[in-house]
């Protein structure tokens, strides 16, 4: 039980979670990974740069005035 004695689950396991959590059509269209985002670089580039996106635009505003 728990978060340290984690089992893995199967990729029909982890498409039916997603279909319960956003709806069949939709988990249809996720990447069936075996890995977290914070483990994929391309993802975590992503939300990096998305991070100072929004931290700049809290810092200086949207019309730098």
């Amino acid at each position: 039980m728990g978060l340290f004695s984690r089992t893995e689950k199967t990729a029909e396991q982890r498409l039916a979670d997603n279909a319960i959590l956003v709806g069949a059509e939709i988990a249809a269209a996720l990447p069936n990974t075996d890995r977290p985002w914070w483990k994929q670089a391309h993802l975590l580039r992503l939300n990096a740069l998305l991070g100072i996106c929004c931290l700049s635009a809290a810092t200086v505003g949207y019309d730098d005035e």
